[in-house]
């Protein structure tokens, strides 16, 4: 049958295959990626939290100022979260060093790819921790 050795379109053929597991790859990269930078901009705001805590700072001088100051931190990367995902503790040991200030951030995350990936998070957790002065 002449129908069977016809060459034409076969790259076409080839393409639509390959196509969407290449472009489901590409997206899973991106999201993974996304992922990625969020947790570490939420990593940078923990981190100036726990410093401006421990330091104690003026703009920093109670929980709720410093709960403020890690949103607005994580909002300098665009990234919104909730006063109520900043957690405090004062005075813990963290790894082997005590009279530490910590900062927990633990932000929901969703994303594209938590539909397509079982095992995908549903939420960012990071902490910092800092000595006290």
């Amino acid at each position: 049958m002449k129908i069977w050795r016809e060459q034409r379109g076969a790259t076409a053929v080839e393409f639509a295959f390959v196509a969407p597991i290449f472009l489901m790859f590409l997206l899973l990269l991106l999201e993974g990626a996304r992922m990625m930078w969020t947790q570490g901009a939420l990593q940078e705001a923990a981190a100036s939290a726990a410093r401006c805590s421990a330091v104690k700072s003026s703009s920093c001088n109670s929980d709720a100022l410093v709960k403020s100051y890690a949103v607005a931190r994580a909002a300098n990367s665009q990234i919104t979260i909730a006063a109520t995902t900043v957690t405090i503790d004062n005075a813990v040991t963290c790894g082997t060093l005590g009279n530490m200030q910590k900062v927990t951030i633990t932000a929901p995350w969703s994303s594209a790819a938590t539909n397509l990936l079982p095992g995908a998070p549903s939420q960012l957790s990071v902490y910092s921790c800092f000595p006290n002065a």
